[in-house]
């Protein structure tokens, strides 16, 4: 996915303590940059700053790596939700040094409410927001008796 797909963009840029014994960015470093851009991205795109009470927790995340990154490379991470769920939402990730991506991701967050300490329904003021912030809308899904299916585009 092109970088000018998403909103919400962090840049980076390479600091020596990024940087492992073979000289390129160590693995972990890509999911600390990811975890800075989730933790922004769910303040600024639909108002869940750090210690809301009602937030989100991870369940799961990934990321393939692309291309090696070195000291003083300035980079872009991309973040946006790309899936509404029932109680969970994913969020993907790209990282770019100039035209180049470096490499790609996901987490797979889950509404939370940190005070009864259980996963609730993802509430319909962030779907709304969600949904206004992004440029691509995420994919919405609906629940149908057991599973789920993809909400179908409304016929005008």
């Amino acid at each position: 996915m092109p970088l000018e797909d998403f909103r919400y963009r962090l840049p980076v840029r390479v600091v020596f303590r990024d940087i492992d014994y073979y000289r390129h960015v160590n693995n972990a470093v890509y999911i600390t940059w990811m975890e800075s851009a989730r933790i922004d991205y769910c303040k600024v795109a639909f108002d869940r700053p750090l210690g809301a009470k009602t937030n989100v927790i991870m369940a799961s995340q990934s990321f393939n790596y692309g291309k090696q990154v070195e000291y003083d490379d300035r980079l872009v991470v991309g973040c946006r939700c790309s899936r509404i769920g029932n109680k969970s939402l994913d969020l993907t990730y790209e990282i770019y040094r100039g035209e180049e991506r470096v490499g790609h991701g996901v987490s797979v967050l889950v509404a939370f409410d940190y005070a009864a300490n259980i996963s609730t329904v993802v509430p319909e003021e962030w779907r709304r927001k969600l949904c206004e912030y992004e440029y691509i809308m995420p994919q919405v899904m609906q629940k149908i008796g057991e599973g789920t299916s993809t909400a179908a585009p409304k016929e005008n």
